[in-house]
Protein backbone atom coordinates (compact mmCIF):
# COMPACT_ATOMS: atom_id res chain seq x y z
CA UNK A 1 0.00 0.00 0.00
CA UNK A 2 1.04 3.79 -0.99
CA UNK A 3 0.22 6.27 0.97
CA UNK A 4 -1.65 9.46 -0.47
CA UNK A 5 1.43 11.51 -0.22
CA UNK A 6 3.53 8.86 -2.75
CA UNK A 7 0.86 8.54 -4.92
CA UNK A 8 0.52 12.47 -5.25
CA UNK A 9 4.32 12.41 -5.52
CA UNK A 10 4.40 9.98 -8.48
CA UNK A 11 1.65 11.89 -10.17
CA UNK A 12 3.92 15.36 -9.82
CA UNK A 13 7.31 13.55 -10.56
CA UNK A 14 5.71 12.94 -14.45
CA UNK A 15 4.68 16.47 -15.09
CA UNK A 16 6.80 19.05 -13.69
CA UNK A 17 10.37 19.60 -14.14
CA UNK A 18 10.92 20.70 -11.00
CA UNK A 19 8.19 18.82 -8.55
CA UNK A 20 7.51 18.80 -5.18
CA UNK A 21 8.58 16.46 -2.70
CA UNK A 22 6.81 13.49 -0.82
CA UNK A 23 7.49 16.01 2.68
CA UNK A 24 5.94 19.08 0.84
CA UNK A 25 2.78 17.46 -0.51
CA UNK A 26 2.23 15.32 2.91
CA UNK A 27 2.59 18.90 4.75
CA UNK A 28 -0.13 20.46 2.13
CA UNK A 29 -2.41 17.62 2.74
CA UNK A 30 -2.57 17.88 6.34
CA UNK A 31 -4.90 21.29 5.82
CA UNK A 32 -5.69 20.55 1.94
CA UNK A 33 -8.05 19.00 -0.17
CA UNK A 34 -7.34 16.67 -2.69
CA UNK A 35 -9.19 15.75 -6.18
CA UNK A 36 -7.74 12.72 -7.61
CA UNK A 37 -8.93 12.20 -11.40
CA UNK A 38 -9.02 9.36 -13.62
CA UNK A 39 -11.99 9.66 -16.30
CA UNK A 40 -15.54 8.49 -14.64
CA UNK A 41 -14.23 7.73 -11.45
CA UNK A 42 -12.36 10.42 -9.40
CA UNK A 43 -11.55 10.43 -5.83
CA UNK A 44 -12.34 13.72 -3.41
CA UNK A 45 -10.84 13.91 -0.07
CA UNK A 46 -10.72 16.78 2.02
CA UNK A 47 -9.80 17.44 5.92
CA UNK A 48 -8.90 15.75 7.62
CA UNK A 49 -6.19 13.92 4.90
CA UNK A 50 -5.11 11.14 6.53
CA UNK A 51 -1.38 10.29 4.74
CA UNK A 52 -1.88 6.87 5.64
CA UNK A 53 -1.68 3.76 3.79
CA UNK A 54 -4.42 4.28 0.94
CA UNK A 55 -5.64 1.12 -0.97
CA UNK A 56 -7.00 2.44 -3.97
CA UNK A 57 -5.12 1.42 -7.68
CA UNK A 58 -3.01 4.28 -8.04
CA UNK A 59 -1.78 3.36 -11.83
CA UNK A 60 -5.14 4.62 -13.05
CA UNK A 61 -5.17 8.47 -12.12
CA UNK A 62 -4.35 10.47 -14.51
CA UNK A 63 -4.20 13.66 -12.75
CA UNK A 64 -5.04 16.09 -9.82
CA UNK A 65 -5.75 19.01 -7.94
CA UNK A 66 -3.93 19.86 -4.59
CA UNK A 67 -5.63 23.05 -2.61
CA UNK A 68 -5.38 24.70 0.63
CA UNK A 69 -8.06 26.69 2.49
CA UNK A 70 -6.95 29.91 3.65
CA UNK A 71 -8.92 32.21 5.65
CA UNK A 72 -12.10 31.14 3.82
CA UNK A 73 -10.73 30.63 1.03
CA UNK A 74 -9.50 28.20 -1.21
CA UNK A 75 -6.26 28.10 -3.03
CA UNK A 76 -5.10 25.91 -5.61
CA UNK A 77 -1.52 25.42 -5.20
CA UNK A 78 -0.66 22.57 -7.94
CA UNK A 79 -3.25 21.17 -10.63
CA UNK A 80 -1.50 18.34 -13.44
CA UNK A 81 -2.62 15.70 -15.87
CA UNK A 82 -0.25 13.52 -16.96
CA UNK A 83 1.52 14.12 -19.99
CA UNK A 84 0.36 11.37 -22.24
CA UNK A 85 -3.12 12.10 -21.81
CA UNK A 86 -3.17 15.98 -22.06
CA UNK A 87 -5.00 17.57 -25.10
CA UNK A 88 -8.11 15.91 -24.49
CA UNK A 89 -10.17 18.02 -22.55
CA UNK A 90 -9.20 16.52 -19.19
CA UNK A 91 -7.88 19.53 -17.66
CA UNK A 92 -11.05 20.81 -17.57
CA UNK A 93 -12.87 17.81 -16.64
CA UNK A 94 -10.55 17.38 -13.50
CA UNK A 95 -11.43 21.44 -12.35
CA UNK A 96 -14.46 20.99 -13.29
CA UNK A 97 -15.25 17.91 -10.18
CA UNK A 98 -12.85 19.62 -8.09
CA UNK A 99 -15.15 22.51 -8.29
CA UNK A 100 -18.23 20.58 -7.89
CA UNK A 101 -16.52 18.84 -5.27
CA UNK A 102 -15.51 21.56 -3.39
CA UNK A 103 -19.23 23.41 -3.89
CA UNK A 104 -20.69 19.84 -2.82
CA UNK A 105 -18.27 19.99 0.43
CA UNK A 106 -18.97 23.61 1.65
CA UNK A 107 -22.71 24.27 0.75
CA UNK A 108 -24.17 27.60 0.69
CA UNK A 109 -21.93 30.90 1.02
CA UNK A 110 -19.29 32.61 -1.05
CA UNK A 111 -15.48 32.43 -0.91
CA UNK A 112 -12.78 33.13 -3.83
CA UNK A 113 -11.03 30.23 -5.30
CA UNK A 114 -7.21 31.50 -5.97
CA UNK A 115 -4.23 30.16 -7.98
CA UNK A 116 -1.08 31.27 -9.72
CA UNK A 117 0.50 30.74 -13.24
CA UNK A 118 3.26 31.38 -14.98
CA UNK A 119 2.66 34.19 -17.60
CA UNK A 120 4.08 32.02 -20.40
CA UNK A 121 1.82 28.64 -19.79
CA UNK A 122 -0.57 29.91 -22.39
CA UNK A 123 -2.32 26.28 -22.39
CA UNK A 124 -3.22 26.75 -18.42
CA UNK A 125 -4.61 30.49 -19.00
CA UNK A 126 -6.52 29.57 -21.67
CA UNK A 127 -7.91 26.74 -19.81
CA UNK A 128 -8.31 28.77 -16.64
CA UNK A 129 -10.13 32.03 -18.51
CA UNK A 130 -12.91 29.19 -19.97
CA UNK A 131 -13.29 27.96 -16.66
CA UNK A 132 -14.25 31.67 -14.83
CA UNK A 133 -10.84 32.53 -13.58
CA UNK A 134 -10.14 35.85 -13.94
CA UNK A 135 -7.00 38.44 -13.31
CA UNK A 136 -6.10 39.46 -9.84
CA UNK A 137 -2.84 40.32 -9.15
CA UNK A 138 1.10 40.13 -11.20
CA UNK A 139 3.98 38.90 -9.71
CA UNK A 140 7.23 40.20 -11.79
CA UNK A 141 10.19 37.61 -11.62
CA UNK A 142 8.67 34.89 -9.30
CA UNK A 143 9.75 32.06 -11.19
CA UNK A 144 13.00 30.69 -11.92
CA UNK A 145 14.62 32.74 -15.42
CA UNK A 146 12.51 35.49 -14.49
CA UNK A 147 9.08 34.35 -15.77
CA UNK A 148 6.35 36.77 -14.04
CA UNK A 149 3.54 35.08 -11.87
CA UNK A 150 -0.50 35.51 -12.70
CA UNK A 151 -2.65 35.68 -9.87
CA UNK A 152 -6.36 34.25 -10.85
CA UNK A 153 -9.52 34.50 -9.03
CA UNK A 154 -12.81 33.06 -9.66
CA UNK A 155 -16.01 33.55 -6.78
CA UNK A 156 -17.80 31.11 -5.76
CA UNK A 157 -21.51 32.31 -4.78
CA UNK A 158 -23.32 28.92 -3.65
Amino acid sequence: MKHLSGIVARLEAECFPRPWSEEMIAGTLENGCLLLYRAGQSLFLSDPLPDGPFTDSTESYEGYVLAQDIAGDLEILRMAILPPVRGQGKGEKLLGEFLAAVRKKRGTGSWKILLEVSENNLVARKLYARCGFQLLSHRKNYYPGGEAALILQRLEIV
